[in-house]
């Protein structure tokens, strides 16, 4: 399903199966990208996972909906249980939401970037989510991770960043990956 229509024949009907049965937000389908939990559980669970798949590039996303289904009808494991946080109170996909647009900003349902409060807010549920997962294109991700970066730098950690910088800055992904998206124009955020 995309915005309410169906891309694969009977997405309604799939759709309906892999969500949070009792869910009162848009936020009740599995989001492999964002896990939690005990250390001997996640290690049962990604062991599942792995022996799933037919190789690394194969959907984690499925196969974990595959494995929230089977758990709603009854098969559960006992080294594991999944949920999904339908408050968003600890995780927020930015998929489908306006952070994971250009117009992060905007106070628009369900989910936007204050820049002036320096948090992201999910107007849906009435709470600042503990972290956000930008799955997808990330045209949000590099300022909205900037802002918040500039707001919580004190010298302190001005100092350990150009400890890192120093010790990283002569591996090429350090410049083309990680300093981009740190402190870059710390004055101007």
């Amino acid at each position: 399903m995309l915005h309410g229509k169906e891309i694969v024949p009977n997405g309604t009907q799939i759709c309906a199966s892999l969500g949070a049965p009792h869910a009162k937000s848009r936020f009740k389908y599995l989001n492999s990208g964002n896990i939690m939990g005990r250390a001997h559980a996640l290690r049962v669970l990604m062991k599942d996972v792995l022996s799933s798949m037919g190789n690394v590039n194969e959907d984690d996303q499925g196969v974990m909906q595959g494995f929230f289904k089977a758990q709603n009808e009854g098969k559960k494991t006992k080294a594991y249980t999944l949920a999904i946080n339908t408050d968003v109170d600890i995780f927020l996909t930015a998929w489908g939401t306006t952070l994971a647009s250009p117009k992060y900003a905007w106070h628009i349902e369900p989910a936007y970037f204050d820049g002036k409060a320096c948090k992201v807010f999910c107007m849906e549920t009435n709470v600042t989510p503990a972290a956000v997962h930008f799955n997808g294109k990330k045209d949000a991700y590099e300022p909205i991770a900037r802002h918040l970066q500039a707001r919580a730098l004190n010298a302190d950690a001005l100092s350990l960043y150009e400890d890192i910088k120093a010790k990283y800055r002569r591996f090429p992904w350090w410049a083309e990956i990680c300093e981009p998206v740190l402190v870059k124009d710390i004055d101007h955020c």
